[in-house]
């Protein structure tokens, strides 16, 4: 299989395993007054795999952009790199912050990179999913003229397709 077609791979199982997250899930989308499959529905337009490009976003919420580069191809061992930005629009960093059941804390930006993290370092939930462990090197702040959060850079090891 091609580079591009394993990072394309790892991507969409990255994507699968942060709507597992149930508290990724109803942070994302408030509105518990929908169905599973349109929650399903809002997630995706919020998680993005690909990063994120200014003025692209009309909607003032909360967002994950992602997007993973240079793997390193072997017989089961890999290594890919994963730079994630969780950002919320400016307008909302200290309102409505929706209720979830980890003990979270600060403001939405706060709030949505503590769940992201929690859910890179769950080593068993990744692996349901053929990612390894994920090793974070660094967490930055992301400040633009609309949107403020984290950018997560590190490094994902032990992808199986």
């Amino acid at each position: 299989m091609s580079h591009t077609k394993d990072t394309a791979l790892l991507k969409i199982k990255l994507k699968e395993a942060l709507l597992q997250n149930e508290d990724l899930k109803k942070f994302i989308v408030a509105d518990e007054n929908i169905s599973d499959i349109q929650k399903i529905q809002e997630f995706n337009k919020h998680v993005k795999s690909h990063l994120f490009v200014d003025d692209t976003i009309k909607d003032k919420s909360t967002y994950i952009f992602y997007e993973v580069v240079s793997p390193e191809i072997g017989a089961q061992l890999k290594e890919a790199r994963l730079v994630l930005y969780a950002i919320c629009h400016c307008d909302l960093l200290d309102k409505d912050i929706p209720k979830v059941e980890g003990d979270y804390i600060g403001n939405r930006a706060d709030v949505l990179s503590q769940i992201v993290e929690d859910t890179l370092e769950n080593d068993t939930e990744l692996n349901k999913f053929g990612i390894g462990k994920f090793d974070l090197e660094s967490i930055e702040v992301y400040n633009s003229a609309s949107y403020y959060g984290f950018q997560f850079i590190g490094n994902i090891y032990l992808f199986n397709k």
